[in-house]
């Protein structure tokens, strides 16, 4: 079989005052598994950095390329940052844009090829993310997505890793010059998320256009978890387990794909569709998380409390959409109209969300959590 010529490609490293971080980072850089020695690589400091960020990425010797070191003598902040690395598309014509609290996979070339050669003409393909989260972040429960065959979904979420290309980077730039910031869209924890996040900005971009991010099956970058200046504590939840071996990846197309989900973590509509008949007539809104609270939709198919349904699943199987697609009976899963949704107060609803995170904690861990999940409800009942 003929082999594809290599896209063009430049790694965007961002940084501003983590030595430690950035040299681990940089070193797994170093370490991937390619023949290629024309990939480029910026390491961009903002603020002026620090003499011992400075230090690292200037005494580090790249491998595989060019090295640029660019030390910006005001400060960007994150949003600026991030802007600024997609802008630099216009002159590698693709970028992987890394922060320095990540880590990356010695196979990581691997599905970069796979992504650039395979999604450069689909406009519905934002870009994509090498981070796989195993955490739905609203919900703090595990994110299970459904198999279909493939090596990778897709999702409305510019999580870690991102690969983004000149055309689909110039699409962004286009829509975010008449940007006007919708909450309704959003899921209501992105709504809390400050003026200088990127992500807030990039997540309404996908659900308005309906475009959507390549993910893998097994992620190639893993968050560290480490403190900065938006992150004050170790957050080790994010870390994930690495992709340590060679794969040829049977990537879908999104018209291929039955693993597609929104910006909630909910699954497209009509895949379900594709497989319960019953559902084909009828327009809805997938809400197995109960995150949703902005429904335009006549009808819901949710974990919900309601007064009537038409249809009702069990919610054993995961992901939780299996229970739909195979048609399995049982309580917890509700196809209703919206009007028929019972409607707790915010002490009730955050209840409800923590019952369910300590459901799924019970469920992979039986025997400590029953302790955890008796003193979790004694404390919220006392509160």
């Amino acid at each position: 079989m003929k082999q594809e010529k290599s896209k063009p490609l430049a790694i965007v490293v961002v940084a501003y005052n983590r030595e430690e971080p950035l040299k681990q980072l940089l070193s797994s850089l170093n370490a991937i598994v390619t023949d290629r020695r024309d990939i480029a690589l910026e390491i961009s400091i903002d603020n002026k950095g620090t003499p011992e960020v400075i230090r690292a990425a200037e005494t580090f010797i790249w491998k595989h390329g060019k090295k640029e070191l660019i030390v910006h003598p005001e400060k960007l902040g994150l949003k600026k940052h991030f802007i600024w690395a997609g802008d630099r598309t216009e002159k590698y014509e693709n970028i992987l844009f890394v922060e320095d609290d990540l880590y990356v996979s010695p196979y990581v070339m691997d599905f970069v090829d796979c992504y650039l050669n395979q999604y450069e003409n689909d406009e519905r393909i934002a870009g994509a993310a090498l981070y796989s989260p195993i955490l739905c972040e609203f919900t703090k429960c595990k994110f299970y997505q459904y198999q279909d065959g493939f090596d990778n979904y897709f999702f409305q979420h510019p999580y870690w890793g991102n690969l983004w290309s000149k055309q689909k980077w110039r699409l962004f730039k286009n829509w975010w010059k008449n940007y006007t910031y919708n909450g309704e869209l959003l899921p209501s924890n992105v709504r809390m998320w400050g003026s200088q996040s990127f992500k807030k900005i990039y997540i309404q971009y996908l659900i308005e256009t309906d475009r959507y991010m390549v993910y893998p099956r097994n992620s190639y970058v893993t968050n560290m978890g480490v403190k900065g200046l938006h992150n004050h504590f170790n957050a080790i939840q994010f870390q994930v387990v690495l992709e340590n071996g060679k794969r040829e990846l049977r990537m879908s197309t999104l018209d291929e794909s039955k693993s597609i989900y929104d910006a909630f973590f909910e699954i497209k509509q009509d895949i379900l569709k594709m497989y319960h008949p019953v559902l084909e007539n009828y327009e809805f809104s997938v809400d197995l998380n109960g995150m949703k609270d902005h429904i335009k939709e006549e009808y819901v198919l949710t974990c919900k409390d309601t007064k009537r349904r038409i249809l009702s699943f069990s919610s054993s199987m995961r992901p939780a959409e299996q229970n739909v697609i195979a048609n399995i009976p049982g309580e917890g899963i509700y196809f209703t109209k919206v009007s028929d949704l019972i409607t707790l107060g915010k002490a009730a609803s955050r209840i409800q969300r923590e019952k369910k995170c300590t459901e799924d904690i019970m469920k992979n861990y039986p025997v400590r959590a029953k302790h955890f999940a008796f003193s979790t409800w004694i404390a919220l009942l006392r509160k």
